[in-house]
């Protein structure tokens, strides 16, 4: 069973990606469901390379989502991790926000 962290990207537009921190060995893997859009399905995401910090995972998790909203004409409103944060903690993700130049507000369960 592959131990993960539930991440959901918000946007303005109410659209959200759902992504996961997946533990792999000593580091993370990111990956996002991306939503279907104006009825094209895209692919899921996975980040390439070794597993690696959770940091540099979650970054990665959020360049992809940046990249799905400017698509869209769109920004992100907030992160959610709606089942907790088991390994990677709301002050880490705000720290990694902070060092990407991003003020974005980061919930855990919907708080």
């Amino acid at each position: 069973m592959t131990e993960l962290q539930e991440i959901n990207i918000w946007f303005v537009n109410g659209v959200a990606i759902q992504a996961h921190l997946e533990k792999s060995g000593v580091g993370f893997i990111g990956t996002a469901n991306v939503p279907t859009v104006a009825g094209v399905p895209t692919a899921p995401w996975r980040s390439s390379g070794n597993p690696k910090p959770a940091s540099d995972a979650f970054a990665e998790i959020l360049l992809v989502s940046d990249s799905f909203a400017t698509g869209l004409n769109t920004t992100i409103d907030h992160i959610d991790n709606p089942c907790n944060t088991e390994f990677f903690t709301r002050q880490e993700q705000l720290a990694t926000l902070t060092n990407l130049g991003k003020s974005i507000p980061v919930k855990v369960n919907g708080l």
